[in-house]
């Protein structure tokens, strides 16, 4: 019950609030739920954070989840980021999504249009890796 509240009130600074805080939890699993959850929420800040924590995250499943999430953003500053990441990560998985991420950017800016969601070619990142 609690989990479903939290999810209905997304929007709620003080879940923002805890979200945000989750992102330095010590558990790496944690801060995957965390930036799943703060992906969904729409918030335009969160691409800025995702920025940040994409370059400092020392978990790739974190990563691969931050890289996943920033495709439904149109911000361009993170590109950058984004670029770095998808040449220079040790991660295939984490160099594969910001691939992706920055082909839907690159692809909605060509057409003019809203990023879509880039169909996973591996696991939804929100799920357990082996």
């Amino acid at each position: 019950r609690a989990v479903v509240q939290a999810f209905e009130s997304i929007d709620s600074p003080e879940i923002v609030r805890v979200l945000v805080d989750s992102l330095h939890d010590p558990d790496p699993q944690v801060r995957r739920v965390a930036v799943a959850v703060l992906g969904e929420s729409g918030n335009s800040k969160v691409a800025e954070l995702f920025r940040e924590q994409l370059m400092a995250e020392s978990s790739a499943n974190v990563r691969a989840e931050i890289a996943y999430r920033l495709q439904f953003y149109s911000e361009g500053e993170f590109e950058k980021g984004l670029r770095y990441v998808a040449s220079h990560d040790e991660s295939a998985q984490v160099r594969r999504w910001a691939d992706q991420t920055l082909r839907g950017l690159q692809g909605a800016r060509d057409s003019g249009s809203r990023p879509q969601p880039i169909p996973p070619a591996v696991p939804e990142p929100s799920h357990r890796y082996p």
